[in-house]
This record gives structure tokens, sequence and C-alpha cells, in this order.
């Protein structure tokens, strides 16, 4: 709503306002997170394999290439009259 909000209100000097919504990449809290979720060393492996179940796509993380072409394509003006848009990048995960 933030987003959407601050497009409605910024629009009027001309600025566009949109977020990149990236689902998990690993990072140390994430891997650390996991370990103490499901026990040290087989977090990560327990976690993947319930995610690549549930995600259309198959693959458990986003690179980080694909979050930084995604936030590349919406600062561009590839698509000028998008604003007040939530890039949700995940795979398909929330469609399960």
């Amino acid at each position: 709503m933030l987003t959407r909000l601050m497009a409605l209100e910024l629009g009027k000097h001309k600025i566009r306002v949109n977020a990149v919504c990236p689902a998990g990449f690993e990072s140390d809290l994430l891997v650390d997170g996991m370990d103490s979720h499901f026990g040290k060393g087989k977090g990560m492996q327990v976690r993947n394999e319930k995610t690549v179940r549930r995600t259309p796509l198959g693959k458990p993380l986003l690179e980080i290439e694909e979050i930084v072409n995604a936030t590349l394509f919406v600062l561009s003006d590839a698509v000028p009259m998008m604003t007040g848009h939530s890039m949700l990048i995940d795979g398909g995960f929330t469609l399960t």
C-alpha cells in the first residue's frame, strides 16, 4: 500500500514509484535461521526441498542477478507508465 500511496502522491510531480519484492536468496541470516530450525548443517537442504515442491518454476532460491535485473528494469524507462506496482519475484511460490 505504501508503494501505491506514494505513486498517487508523487505522480503529479512526474515521479514513478515501484517496488521490487524478491523472495528468498541465500544469505548468512537465512542459513543460520534454517539451521536453528531444522538442525545444524541440514536447514537449507530441508528448506530447499520443501520450497522446490511448492514453487511452480522448481527453483528454491533467487540469484542476486535476478533481483538486480528486476530492479534495473523497474528503474529504466522501458515502461514509462508503470507506477504503483510491486513486482513480486518468487518463481510462483505465492501461487501455491
